[in-house]
């Protein structure tokens, strides 16, 4: 079973994982990815408390309108979260659900959300200044009730500096990568990101190339939830 787990960090500012690997000593998350079919009105996952002390946590569901990160989320008020707040004793486990706040229809294209699980720290802790908070953001997609398309465009961008290949989702589903590798004409690696990726429908997402010529054309190697797949850019017309 797949686990997110977090630990305590000493220092002055909130930590957020937004689906990390496994960790030790804090809270766990189980599964790293939510969804919600065309017809189903909750889904639930489960938090636990790998610590040795009580924790409080607290729940929210945002929005999530930028692949990259969480700029421009807001609270969610089509999604509820329940509980809400809750105690997690030592190795105690916590079954969260999560879904829509009222009897819906399908959505008519993908709905994307982060679910933010946040400790609340100690009042002694917020007393003494050591404010110390982790935060876990987890995706949830509700589904639409019409057929996937998935399509994926690669582009080359000479005009930016420095130059960029662009990932373009134009397809109706989000996509989840956690493999990109770029190799050029003569097989010499040009770029390796192992990362964690999601690239919401009608988004983009941009890879940094060094500062070179490039032999063309390229190959692009992906693992992704389409499986293992490889794409051919050829050179840009001049």
């Amino acid at each position: 079973m797949n686990k997110i787990i977090c630990w305590r960090l000493p220092i002055l500012l909130s930590v957020l994982i937004l689906a990390a690997p496994s960790y030790a000593n804090g809270l766990a998350v189980s599964p790293l990815k939510l969804s919600l079919k065309p017809n189903q009105q909750m889904t639930s996952l489960t938090v636990t408390n790998t610590g040795s002390k009580t924790l409080l946590v607290q729940g929210k569901v945002m929005t999530w309108v930028n692949s990259a990160d969480l700029s421009g989320s807001e609270k969610a008020s089509a999604m509820t979260l329940t509980p809400p707040i809750f105690k997690l004793a030592p190795k105690a486990k916590q079954l969260v659900r999560v879904g829509w706040q009222s009897q819906t229809l399908p959505p008519p294209s993908e709905q994307a959300y982060r679910v933010v699980l946040q400790e609340v720290p100690a009042p002694l802790a917020m007393a003494e200044g050591l404010k110390v908070t982790l935060a876990i953001s987890l995706p949830l997609f509700a589904e639409p009730n019409n057929p996937a398309i998935n399509r994926i465009d690669w582009e080359y961008q000479s005009d930016e500096q420095p130059q960029q290949i662009l990932l373009k989702n134009r397809g109706n589903r989000h996509h989840r990568y956690t493999h990109v590798r770029i190799t050029d004409a003569q097989q010499q690696p040009i770029l390796e990101a192992p990362q964690l990726l999601y690239v919401l429908p009608g988004q983009h997402h941009g890879f940094s190339l060094p500062s070179m010529p490039l032999a063309f054309p390229l190959q692009i190697e992906t693992t992704s939830d389409l499986g293992k797949q490889i794409q051919v850019l050829s050179a840009p017309p001049t």
